[in-house]
């Protein structure tokens, strides 16, 4: 689905959830305010709101991997070809969201 593609009712909320963040947002824009805790309870759910809005019409959110990627947390192993063109299994270490180690088999 896209913007093009979607109803008018998702249309307009995409519309009226940008305008509340905008109204939101706008006195922290160009200000070095940062908002309060008070402040903020306002203004994330405006955002999550839009967030939400654009999701639905299929703008935004996670890229999709190209299909010889995956993604890895600690202790996960992939078969894959080395160098070399050999079949070998890669084991991954994950520190901190970084890949820190990859052994391979």
């Amino acid at each position: 689905m896209s913007f093009g593609t979607a109803t008018p009712a998702q249309r307009l909320k995409v519309r009226d959830t940008a305008l509340q963040s905008y109204a939101a947002t706008q006195p922290f824009a160009q200000t070095q305010r940062a908002p309060t805790t008070a402040e903020l309870a306002k203004i994330t759910p405006a955002l999550e709101a839009a967030s939400a809005a654009l999701l639905a019409v299929g703008i935004g959110g996670a890229e999709p991997l190209p299909p010889t990627s995956v993604v890895v947390a600690s202790g996960d192993a992939v078969t894959g070809v080395t160098v070399t063109g050999e079949g070998t299994t890669a084991t991954f270490t994950v520190a901190g969201g970084k890949i820190t180690a990859i052994v391979l088999s």
